[in-house]
């Protein structure tokens, strides 16, 4: 459990919660309890231009045309492994980089 500081918000979060951001937004962790433990997944300009041939493609989502400045989605706990297991067969790709491997993480 904790809390955020996007843009001068607070933003309080909790275990499952999935967080959006929007680009350039500033952030700043206002309090995080010590047994902490999660995921940035950070989709770079680049990644977006030369993977889905949309340079606009992540400004499509609904989250960015909200009058808050960010949009957070809680998880039911099985949804949440997914996303979890994902994340880590991200991390693993990324430390074990092969000729393929953007393929494999696009």
């Amino acid at each position: 459990m904790g809390s955020i500081l996007i843009d001068n918000c607070t933003i309080a979060f909790r275990k499952g919660s999935l967080l959006f951001f929007q680009p350039n937004q500033v952030r700043q962790w206002q309090s995080v309890s010590s047994d902490f433990d999660g995921y940035f997944l950070v989709f770079e300009n680049e990644f977006i231009e030369t993977f889905f041939q949309d340079s606009l493609f992540i400004y499509r989502f609904q989250f960015f045309h909200n009058a808050t400045t960010s949009y957070t989605l809680e998880c039911e706990q099985d949804f949440l492994s997914s996303l979890i297991d994902f994340c880590k067969t991200i991390n693993t790709e990324l430390n074990n980089l092969q000729k393929d491997s953007h393929h494999f993480l696009r």
